[in-house]
């Protein structure tokens, strides 16, 4: 299962109001864009501790925004004082108080380790170097940080081969006679059928095969002797693969192994703001902010050094920087411009990689278009391998704006421009996945199938699937551009009445291919 984990930067990008659709509201943060083109993600999220405000405009905004079905959410991030000022906080949370969950019980597991402690803290204040740098009420750096370490216990309750199974001795499947084949022979629960024997049979013929007189048309297979896939019938891939698997740590031959693992989640997150009042008429800021994170997705349930597993973490690494410069030219018309940066890179890092398959005996191609344990799925067993590729998806969002605002008697006029540009790149490595049914096993007619017969794993040894893929996608470079102007006139009718009236022009250009 997956973690349950801190929800991600990007994750608040699913917030909608007032009934518009998934993915469409602004997000700015200190001035510039923070959402990425492609399913409108935050590309940063600030702590709480760094924030200072956080304004939510929804429905009739002004035609200073665009690019949203009806609401901007616009955030300003703290910056420093005269006078320095911090504070400190831990969180933290832990399994001493925990009960243990019911199949940790059952398979006699003791409660895996939890941990959960979040951590950091915020200064701010005056920059100040005695004979070099002595006005404290000019210049200010505001700093905050928080951490994240948690460990989520995960269980999972699978079927993996017996030892038995492995040599290819299925004969503890085979149960009680449930009546006889085309050809009089008995059929038994649980036998594995050798699909290489499939053929078609005619009513009153003789099979040339086993010499028995066919007492039906259509085709049919014949058990494998005692159940037993001997060395010469195994595939070598499947053979070579199946020792990854884990031993049992239980009995049978279904549900025989639990294991409980502990999906790490880290996170640091910090950010540096400076403010510069330069004059009683000019103020300039800058920030940097970065985030480095992964969370355990999935567990190491086969063991953190078995690269058949289904482990898997995400990294989701991001920065953003952004600029500000205001200049009052008079007390009536002011001027703001504002750019930022920001970068996030989503990555899957499977279990399963590096790993060359041609260590399994499969091509040597396999090793440069993946690098990655194969995907072998198999009816009624658990998987080798994950089924996802390594994978880093790079989203990138720069913008630039100013903004003009004139007080004119009972009017406040504002006009200006905003360009945002959208370039992103992907890379995945081409995972390659096989399937391996109970059908290719059942008998003794392939046709009609006998589930009560057959078993995945046996039809994986035998190599006889019934799909498989690995596809070879380019990785893609992009590039999409916005342009917005807007002018608009807040018109004071009276005292309690203001008419607001504005012209916007969007323009969005399409996506396309950067070469």
């Amino acid at each position: 299962g997956e973690t349950s984990g801190p929800g991600a930067d990007q994750d608040a990008g699913a917030f909608v109001m007032n009934g518009s659709r998934y993915g469409s509201v602004g997000f700015l943060l200190d001035g510039h864009w923070n959402g990425s083109a492609d399913w409108d993600a935050i590309m940063y999220g600030p702590t709480v501790d760094e924030t200072q405000e956080m304004k939510i405009q929804q429905n009739v905004f002004t035609t200073q925004y665009g690019w949203s079905m009806g609401q901007v959410i616009n955030v300003i991030t703290k910056s420093g004082t005269s006078k320095l000022h911090g504070g400190i906080f831990e969180f933290i949370r832990n399994n001493d108080l925990d009960a243990n969950n019911w199949f940790n019980n059952r398979a006699r597991i003791p409660l895996p380790h939890f941990e959960r402690n979040q951590f950091g803290g915020t200064v701010g204040g005056p920059i100040y170097i005695p004979h070099i740098l002595n006005h404290k009420d000019k210049l200010f750096f505001f700093g905050s940080y928080e951490g994240l370490r948690q460990g989520t216990p995960l269980t999972e309750t699978t079927t993996v081969p017996t030892s038995d199974f492995l040599k290819g001795d299925f004969s503890a499947l085979l149960g009680a006679q449930s009546g006889t084949d085309a050809l009089g022979r008995p059929i038994s629960q649980g036998a594995i059928y050798n699909p290489f024997s499939t053929r078609a049979i005619t009513a009153g013929d003789v099979d040339p095969v086993t010499g028995l007189t066919a007492s039906a048309t259509g085709y049919i297979r014949d058990p494998i002797p005692g159940n037993i896939i001997t060395s010469a019938m195994m595939d070598p891939v499947a053979s070579a693969a199946a020792a990854y698997f884990p031993a049992p740590s239980g009995s049978g031959t279904s549900s025989n192994f639990t294991a409980s693992v502990s999906a790490p989640t880290s996170q640091d997150k910090y950010t540096v703001r400076v403010d510069d009042t330069i004059s009683d008429k000019s103020s300039f800021f800058t920030r940097w902010s970065q985030t480095f994170e992964f969370k355990g997705r999935t567990g190491a349930f086969y063991g953190p050094n078995d690269p058949a597993g289904q482990g898997e973490k995400a990294p989701n690494n991001r920065y953003d920087v952004g600029v500000g410069f205001t200049h009052t030219f008079n007390p009536k018309f002011v001027m703001s411009i504002d750019a930022g940066f920001n970068r996030w890179v989503e990555g899957r890092v499977e279990q399963g990689y590096p790993f060359a398959a041609s260590k399994l005996g499969l091509p040597a191609f396999f090793d440069k278009l993946s690098n990655q344990f194969p995907n072998f799925a198999m009816d009624g067993t658990s998987p080798l391998g994950t089924p996802t590729s390594q994978s880093y998806t790079i989203r990138m969002t720069q913008s630039t704006g100013v903004d003009f605002t004139k007080v004119l008697g009972n009017h406040t006029l504002s006009f200006g421009f905003m360009d945002i540009v959208f370039p992103a790149n992907g890379r995945s490595a081409d995972q390659s996945s096989f399937h391996f049914p109970q059908s290719m096993t059942e008998g003794p007619d392939p046709i009609a199938g006998n589930t009560n017969t057959g078993w995945g794993f046996a039809s994986f040894l035998l190599g006889t699937g019934d799909s498989g893929s690995f596809p070879q996608n380019a990785s893609g470079a992009y590039m999409k551009r916005y342009y917005g102007w807007y002018v608009q006139d807040q018109w004071q009718l009276t005292r309690k009445l203001t008419a607001t009236v504005g012209l916007r022009r969007s323009e969005e250009r399409p996506c396309r291919e950067r070469v």
